[in-house]
Order: structure tokens, then C-alpha cells, then sequence
């Protein structure tokens, strides 16, 4: 999937906040709007190529998706390393769920 397509399918959960009790976590997805900006800010192409982030937990964690596979990690916002990610969502499909 491209950038585009992804931010397209998340349009309609722009702001809302995703609680998953099972995984006790807790993201805000950023205004869709918003998104290509962020990136661009936070370097997230340099840092985690093949990723487009789309939210934040607020505490220091991002929320992004490796368009090539679908699936959604956290990652530290500091160090913004590949090895860091954690799977939030094994699928884009799975976090509209959760959502």
C-alpha cells in the first residue's frame, strides 16, 4: 500500500484515541491532515524507511505502519530506530478494529 492510500483509510479516525485494554495501550491518531507533515518533522523516512507514522500515545511513542507488510508498531520517538519497534497491530485491518 502507498502513503496515500494508508492516510486515506484512516481519514475517517483522524483525532480519534485507540484504547486497547488487552495490550494496555493508548494512541491518539493525528488529524489526517497532519500526517505528511509529521513526518517530514520527525524524520521518520531517514529513520524508518518504508514507514509513515500516524499518532502518537503522547508519552514519547509513535504510532507507525510498515506500508509493506501492514503492520502497526510503536516506536520511541527518541532514538527512532527499526529495532526498537514493538507490533501494536498485525495488520492495518486489525487496528481498525481496535479502533
Amino acid at each position: 500500500m502507498t502513503k496515500e492510500e494508508f492516510i486515506a483509510q484512516l481519514s475517517h479516525f483522524s483525532g480519534k484515541e485507540i484504547y486497547w485494554a488487552q495490550e494496555d495501550l493508548d494512541f491518539m491518531i493525528w488529524d489526517s491532515s497532519e500526517i505528511a507533515y509529521k513526518n517530514k518533522v520527525y524524520e521518520v523516512e531517514e529513520s524508518l524507511p518504508g514507514h509513515i507514522a500516524f499518532g502518537t500515545n503522547g508519552g514519547g511513542e509513535m504510532l507507525c505502519v510498515e506500508l509493506s507488510s501492514g503492520i502497526c508498531y510503536a516506536v520511541p520517538f527518541i532514538g527512532l530506530a527499526i529495532e526498537d519497534r514493538m507490533i501494536v497491530a498485525r495488520s492495518v485491518n486489525q487496528l481498525k478494529s481496535i479502533i
